[in-house]
């Protein structure tokens, strides 16, 4: 674990820059989901124009048969490992800077 420490201290962009890499890939993500909540809903309201008595709400492997659509979050409780890894991101951007001040 010492050996960890040492290497991070002397290289705090790494730090930095997985920080960042997690906190937009996190980011996208959300972004993504949000998109295809929009394409739910909207793809639910006209097949509900359709029939008015069913409650129709496809998924998006529905939607999109021919995508990968396993990663991305379709409700909020799909989307908090999301932000639990931009909040990792983002203290380790923290970290990395206070290293890079500290030690530099």
């Amino acid at each position: 674990m010492d050996e960890l420490l040492s290497h991070l201290a002397d290289r705090p962009h790494v730090l930095i820059s997985t920080g960042r890499g997690l906190a937009l890939g996190s980011a996208v993500a959300v972004v993504v989901g949000l998109f295809g909540l929009v394409a739910r809903t909207g793809v639910s309201a006209i097949l509900g124009m359709g029939q008015p008595t069913s409650t129709i709400s496809p998924s998006l492997s529905d939607l999109y048969p021919s995508l990968w659509t396993w990663w991305i979050p379709e409700t909020i409780l799909g989307a908090v490992p999301y932000l639990l890894l931009a909040a990792v991101g983002i203290k380790l951007v923290l970290v990395g800077r206070r290293f890079r001040r500290l030690f530099h």
